[in-house]
């Protein structure tokens, strides 16, 4: 019998996809929200972008056994989708006019979610982590 392992690393790259996916949606919504920081917010998406298909690589290695790595214990999946739920309340409150749209406001929303994902830790989600793949986590963890 295969090991639970790589079920619950897939299924963690899968949170995180799925995070960085809705965080590329909302920085889109305030492209459009805010004409004169447009630029700014469309480089934020394609950032978040990139993550996304980033993670969605590391899990095709993963089930293609292109790597070796050892999940650790310490990293909780439940931070991820409490993130992404705050990610998408947020958005769905911006669509609806319940929260202020101004610059500040949606800057003040934008660091709080970078500061989570970093206070997440992406850097313990795995005890051991080899090559393309450590490249790949180093890379999201160096951007955010």
């Amino acid at each position: 019998m295969e090991s639970l392992e790589p079920a619950k690393t897939l299924e963690i790259l899968k949170a995180i996809s799925d995070l960085e996916s809705a965080i590329a949606n909302l920085y889109r919504y305030c492209s459009e929200l805010r004409e004169a920081e447009k630029e700014f917010w469309l480089a934020l998406e394609r950032d978040e972008q990139k993550h996304a298909q980033m993670v969605e690589q590391m899990a095709r290695m993963m089930e293609n056994r292109k790597f070796f790595c050892v999940p650790s214990g310490s990293f909780d999946t439940t931070k991820v989708k409490n993130l992404k739920n705050f990610v998408e309340r947020h958005h769905r409150k911006l669509q609806k006019l319940e929260i202020p749209a101004d610059f500040k406001s949606l800057l003040s929303i934008a660091w709080n979610i970078e500061y989570s994902i970093v206070e997440m830790n992406y850097k313990n989600l795995f005890s051991i982590a080899e090559g393309e793949y450590e490249s790949l986590l180093q890379t999201i963890l160096s951007e955010t």
